[in-house]
């Protein structure tokens, strides 16, 4: 029950498993956990209890007795207690009890109670309290969380949503360029992007802008470009982005989608980096969530997501990048350089300000974020 939980049942030292064999018969095991057997005395609970508290490895104690023929509870009780106040190591350290039965209990509870140990019907019972103390004096220990007040744009990031609401009936995506520009309100970096209408607009802006570019999809429909083809990278020239434009809209012909075309936006090439993802759904129950997790066409089978409840603090946009496995990308994995950990929580926190300046937004992906080298940043591509 306490290793499932994430504790640890440790090794006892040499020096305490000799102390509890000069007292405990040859049957008794002296490893942890320790098994007096069925003959142990109140004395020897009391000298037990002393020796694991005085081992350095031994943080809680969780003391379980089931009451023999011989040995009466309350002496049992009484001896914890005595060996408690004896010990100096002890007012360093936890000590919970269970008492298994029903004769004598009630007596020994009282005893335990004034020497302020906590007893619990069943041991189980015992290792979840445990382990919520635990889990409770943890969090006591972690920095106090701040909200940080980032530098944004709102009034300019609400003319744009004010706008693209004017032409909406109802629910509605920001097409391209007004997603640019709230994000680039909000500080979110973005590589240099232009919406291109025709082949010849594509070609002429990846001229203008500078090869390699990206050339992708547009259309206020279809969300995950990939899906259909609708993303081309590493064009090399003006030319290759004029084919870009030909490929897509070939593609989305062969899926019956050609007409929610609107065109592409040509977008110069990012950085290489950790591709991660920052998205935000709007649920019923908790308001806005905000999720993290390694980017790419891959998030949806891997599922390596964390979640916060907006507004996110500093401490929680840590806790989030922490707990995704694949975040160990980020410090550094078969020789890349470390990421920029502190861009993407920077990204974080200001994509909660964002969902709490502005309520109405209902989902958001940012995929993927590509978190540069240390020190340069962190991109929404």
């Amino acid at each position: 029950a306490c290793e499932s939980r994430g504790m640890v049942v440790t090794p006892l030292s040499d020096a305490t498993m000799a102390k509890l064999r000069v007292f405990l018969p040859s049957e008794a095991s002296v490893k942890n956990p320790v098994d007096m057997i069925a003959s142990a005395s109140a004395e020897g609970y009391g000298k037990a209890v002393r020796a694991l508290l005085e081992d350095p490895a031994v943080d809680s104690l969780l003391v379980i007795f089931v009451p023999p023929i011989v040995t009466e509870a309350p002496a049992v009780a009484a001896a914890v207690r005595e060996a408690l106040a004896t010990t100096p190591e002890a007012k360093d350290k936890t000590i919970l009890a269970c008492f298994l039965g029903t004769r004598g209990v009630p007596e020994s509870l009282v005893t335990l109670q004034a020497g302020k140990v906590p007893s619990y019907a069943f041991p189980e019972a015992a290792a979840i309290a445990l382990t919520r103390a635990v889990e409770y004096g943890r969090w006591k220990q972690l920095p106090e969380a701040t909200f940080p007040v980032l530098r944004v744009e709102k009034d300019r990031a609400m003319k744009v949503i004010a706008a693209a609401r004017e032409k909406a009936i109802s629910s509605f995506w920001l097409d391209a360029g007004s997603v640019r520009d709230v994000l680039s309100a909000y500080g979110i970096r973005m590589p240099q992007t232009e919406f291109a209408k025709s082949a010849d607009d594509a070609a002429r802006i990846a001229q203008k802008m500078g090869v390699p570019v990206a050339v992708k999809l547009e259309s206020k429909t279809l969300t995950h470009k990939t899906d259909v083809g609708g993303v081309k990278l590493n064009i090399k020239d003006a030319a290759a982005a004029q084919q870009a434009f030909y490929d897509i809209q070939a593609g989305l012909k062969t899926f019956g989608k050609e007409s929610e075309m609107d065109g592409v936006v040509v977008q110069e090439m990012a950085p290489q980096g950790v591709e991660t993802i920052v998205g935000v759904s709007l649920d019923p129950a908790f308001g806005h969530l905000i999720m993290y997790g390694l980017g790419g066409v891959a998030v949806e089978i891997l599922k390596d997501v964390s979640w916060g409840v907006a507004p996110i603090a500093d401490t929680d946009a840590d806790r989030m990048i922490e707990s995704v496995k694949g975040s160990k990308m980020l410090a550094g994995f078969r020789g890349a350089p470390p990421a920029d950990i502190p861009a993407l929580r920077e990204v974080l926190l200001r994509v909660s300000q964002l969902v709490g300046d502005f309520p109405e937004i209902e989902e958001m992906d940012l995929n993927p974020v590509r978190v540069l080298p240390a020190g340069k940043g962190a991109i929404a591509v």
